[in-house]
């Protein structure tokens, strides 16, 4: 049963404390796997591209720091199939430890049934998720308006997604949201502040060759454009409170250009030309809603008049109509 990867025989044994743990199973919700040759024994083995040699070259050394041998080696290009289409692989490089009694302990908890699911006690920290971004996460739109962090857990079930959310939730106050891939397939996703918030806690375990994940953000916190505090979403011009201040004001200026509706929006008060009294309504708009049926009245009776001189005070004539209409209805 030795192998070229068995130096130190069947059986060997580490500590396993709790870096090596956050160490292990961030690496076994990324790509890495367990092998059991024996009832005794198992090896861990992680395969990646090599230009990200240097994460591979961290894994091995903080391992054996601890006790843990491994072997780093090439492994030569090749072509699978998927979803119908033939896919050519780069250059890839692999680490693989030798057979040992604690991983055996960890292929009995990451593959109860014979297939790799997650355990319910699975070490959720900012490294073990850093070694899972670093992995299997993408920061696939960096966008001004639109900024998300993606986990590939394609091969893990619903219900495993569902428990790693509900850690992620319980250690750290927040937790993203389940999308299908088009055959079906559970996809982790942060958005917004949420991604921000990630990739803070795992940028400090970020290595060199996977920077590009966590330092190319060129989107910014936005502040509401009306009362300049910091909105809840991250593509918001408005904070939730302005938000419906700005869409009446958008209702007001409907039928206008060139006008500023922010600043429609902060002093939307005009006076009405015939009461003088402060109301809101779309721009252009002279009348409260008060005195608009007497000025319909007044300018039925007026009309031809109007149409004949401009020197006509129309505003007189409505004022003077409902003083008149005040002094009936106290008479009687």
């Amino acid at each position: 049963m030795n192998s070229k990867y068995s130096q130190h025989g069947i059986g060997n044994e580490f500590i396993m404390d709790d870096e090596l743990k956050s160490l292990f199973d961030g690496l076994l919700l990324s790509d890495a796997s367990y092998t059991a040759r024996s009832s005794i024994s198992a090896c861990l083995r992680i395969e990646i591209h090599e230009r990200n040699l240097d994460w591979l070259v961290d894994i091995s050394n903080t391992m054996r720091n601890h006790g843990v041998e491994s072997v780093i080696e090439k492994v030569p290009s090749r072509s699978r199939e998927y979803l119908g289409r033939i896919i050519k692989s780069g250059p890839h490089v692999s680490l693989r430890t030798p057979m040992y009694r604690n991983l055996r302990e960890e292929y009995d908890r990451w593959y109860p049934n014979g297939k790799k699911a997650v355990p319910d006690n699975v070490v959720i920290n900012s490294m073990s998720v850093a070694n899972w971004y670093m992995g299997d996460g993408s920061l696939v739109k960096n966008l001004p308006g639109n900024l998300r962090i993606k986990f590939y857990t394609n091969g893990f079930s619903k219900n495993d997604v569902n428990l790693l959310e509900s850690r992620i939730e319980t250690e750290f106050g927040f937790t993203g949201f389940t999308s299908f891939s088009r055959i079906g397939q559970p996809i982790m996703i942060f958005s917004a502040r949420k991604a921000l918030a990630l990739l803070d806690m795992v940028r400090p375990h970020i290595l060199s060759s996977f920077r590009h994940k966590v330092d190319d953000i060129k989107y910014l916190v936005p502040i509401c454009a009306l009362c300049g505090k910091k909105t809840e979403r991250m593509n918001a011009r408005y904070c939730a409170s302005c938000r419906p201040v700005h869409r009446k004001a958008l209702n007001r200026v409907r039928y206008l250009s060139d006008v500023d509706v922010d600043q429609i929006a902060v002093d939307p008060i005009v006076k009405c030309a015939v009461c003088s009294c402060d109301f809101s309504d779309r721009l252009g708009v002279k009348y409260c809603k008060k005195c608009r049926p007497d000025v319909r009245r007044a300018y039925k009776v007026v009309k031809r008049h109007l149409d004949k001189t401009s020197d006509f005070d129309f505003i007189g004539y409505v004022q003077q109509r409902q003083w008149k209409k005040r002094l009936e209805d106290q008479s009687k």
